[in-house]
């Protein structure tokens, strides 16, 4: 909804910003005024579908998913 027109401004993340033609960005907030902005992934205890979320976990941990992030804007975290 960040790109239809409906306001006038807006706060949106940077990776989304970069997504658009349509949004202008007119400052940023500096890193030390907030908390890092962290996306975790995990799997569910007691999932009855644990191999298949180990793998997912592993494929985004993968080096050719990392450079798709990183391309995208994001930073990878260290555990």
């Amino acid at each position: 909804m960040w790109k239809t027109g409906n306001a006038d401004a807006g706060l949106v993340y940077a990776t989304d910003a970069r997504r658009s033609s349509k949004v202008r960005v007119v400052a940023i907030a500096p890193e030390s005024t907030h908390e890092p902005i962290v996306y975790p992934v995990a799997a569910v205890r007691g999932s009855r579908n644990q191999e298949a979320a180990r793998k997912f976990i592993d494929y985004l941990a993968g080096p050719a998913t990392q450079a798709i992030f990183r391309k995208h804007g994001f930073t990878i975290a260290t555990p």
